[in-house]
């Protein structure tokens, strides 16, 4: 994505570092809870697949870190051999907001994990590998006159904890970090035509993801 357009950047940036407080301390947590967890296997509640949204795209942060518009998305995460999962999670906008700002995505990631502990719980830690492929559209104000657009690919590893509530309904905060790489087709409007002004390549290293998300389980076993 871009690194054009940062209206929001010093509040995601804050949204950020409070993020890694949170996530340490979340690890941190299931370390010292891990005997507790580890008991009454017999009875245990064994999730089968979860359906979950992340929380930070409805609140506007997108993986560029710059601030637009909220973002519905939807992920389903299916477990297996009771450490391995795999989650797939897609999302879409396309719509104005503001002064004659435009916003559009849509884009899918596949994302198998790899679980600390190996109960068959799937609860705390986890790490894994992600691939995310998609197309934005943004136009920045000024009556629509100029926008940039062109599709996007990341890859990299991940890294999160998840908080049971109950058996099926809990919290899931992580990250991403890797590689991404975007097309940036600049482009004016004057109607009723668009015009494309000029073609580049934005990459970028570092952080590419952040995650707050509500889920809710199915499976068998004890509620």
């Amino acid at each position: 994505m871009l690194c054009r357009v940062c209206p929001g950047t010093y509040g995601i940036n804050y949204l950020m570092k409070k993020l890694l407080v949170l996530l340490t301390a979340l690890v941190l947590s299931a370390v010292s809870s891990h005997t507790i967890v580890a008991k009454e296997r017999d009875t245990e509640f064994r999730p089968f697949i979860a359906v979950k949204t992340n929380l930070v795209y409805w609140a506007t942060a997108l993986p560029d870190f710059n601030s637009y518009t909220f973002v519905p998305n939807l992920e389903a995460e299916y477990f297996f051999c009771d450490r391995w999962s795999v989650a797939g999670l897609g999302n879409y906008a396309k719509w104005g907001y503001g002064d004659g700002k435009f916003f559009g995505i849509s884009s899918w990631s596949l994302e198998p994990r790899w679980w600390i502990w190996g109960d068959g719980r799937f609860n705390w830690i986890y790490i894994g590998i992600y691939g995310q492929m998609g197309d934005y559209d943004v136009q920045n104000g000024d009556g629509g006159q100029f926008g940039f657009t062109g599709p996007f690919w990341s890859a990299g590893l991940s890294f999160g904890v998840t908080v049971p509530f109950s058996d099926r309904f809990g919290v899931e905060v992580g990250l991403r970090a890797g590689y991404r790489q975007s097309e940036v087709n600049g482009y004016s409007y004057e109607a009723p035509e668009y015009f494309r002004d000029y073609t580049e390549t934005d990459r970028h290293w570092g952080l590419t993801g952040l995650k707050v998300s509500f889920y809710y389980r199915f499976g068998k076993g004890s509620m």
